[in-house]
Formats: C-alpha cells, structure tokens, sequence
C-alpha cells in the first residue's frame, strides 16, 4: 500500500529520498504509519535527524498541499527554500527537518 525511500546520510542523520502511498489508500493512516514505523526504527538506531525535501508553497501544484501538510502534521518544520537543481523552469524546493526524538508517536 505504501513505500519509502530512505538515504542514512551518516550515522545520526538520514534522508527521506521518496515516500508514497497507493491512489486508492490516500488518508487512510498508511503513510502515517509508514512513517511511524521507520522513524521508530530510526530513533532505536541513531539518527536523531531527519530531513525530507518538497515543493515549497510558492508552487501552485494542489497535490504539494496535502504533501506538505502531511510532514507538518508529523512534526517536520521547514528550515529552508531553495529553487530544485536541474534546468529551468527551476521550481522553490522546501526542505523540511524533523528529528526522531520529536515524533512522541515512537514512543507508544
């Protein structure tokens, strides 16, 4: 139902390179608990920071929104706004931190 993509950067750091859930399972708790799940491993592991990058608000593109609302609802802020590497267009890129300690979720 659901998949993510995780990059450990080093041994307290690691990135969240892709994460998705199926079209017919859209807020049914699947990434949620995907999330959940890797970010308790994490925690148990070392890293204590996470990062995970996605269109910034500027982006008119209406599927970014419940994107982004989605990692803001788990606890990452955003810490910077850069344009996405590549050739033009180059689209505002949000990059979003959050920490496995700050996911009270872990510890259920």
């Amino acid at each position: 139902m659901g998949f993510l993509v995780l990059d450990r950067r080093s041994r307290r750091a690691a990135e969240i390179l892709w994460m998705g859930v199926h079209p017919s399972a859209p807020r049914t708790g699947v990434g949620t608990q995907l999330l959940t799940d890797v970010l308790r491993q994490l925690a148990a592991d070392g890293p204590q920071l996470v990062e995970v990058k996605t269109l910034d608000r500027a982006v008119d593109y209406q599927p970014y929104e419940a994107t982004r609302a989605f990692w803001e609802r788990s606890g990452f802020v955003q810490i910077d706004n850069r344009p996405t590497p590549g050739p033009a267009p180059r689209q505002p890129r949000r990059d979003l931190r959050g920490g496995t300690w700050r996911d009270d979720r872990a510890s259920r």
